[in-house]
């Protein structure tokens, strides 16, 4: 099934579009950065609910529809808006079924390296800390 509410046509259209600039990222206020860490906290509270169905879908389809009106907050610093872009979409490709789940899981990756940038890792500690969520 495809998700009518995918913005770009594949996961390689997603990271070129929402590519960082490391610079302009790490002027995100901290507050936006501790609120997206909450959002990816709870996006990992809702994959542990995967065996209740039920509540697993409930939950994700809540969080989808909070990440989707975020996405466009005008408050929100740009480079954090790609990356609730980013999340949006691998959490989307996870409702797209097993075929996404890969890209899912790579979306996901970019996030944790983005996140690495950001707080000062070297580019080093980076991919070890990527090649460590693989």
């Amino acid at each position: 099934m495809k998700n009518k509410y995918l913005f770009d046509a594949n996961k390689e259209t997603l990271l070129k579009n929402t590519e960082l600039n490391t610079a302009e990222a790490k002027k995100i206020p901290e507050s936006q950065l501790h609120t997206y860490s909450e959002a990816l906290t709870m996006y990992q509270k809702i994959m542990d609910q995967r065996k209740d169905t039920a509540e697993y879908e409930k939950m994700l389809n809540e969080f989808i529809m909070n990440l989707y009106e975020t996405k466009d907050n005008s408050d929100l610093h740009p480079e954090i808006k790609k990356m609730y872009r980013k999340l949006y979409h691998a959490v989307a490709y996870q409702e797209d079924g097993i075929i996404k789940m890969n890209d899912s899981a790579e979306v996901i990756k970019q996030i944790y390296s983005d996140l690495a940038t950001i707080f000062g890792y070297t580019e080093t500690e980076a991919e070890a800390l990527k090649e460590r969520l693989a």
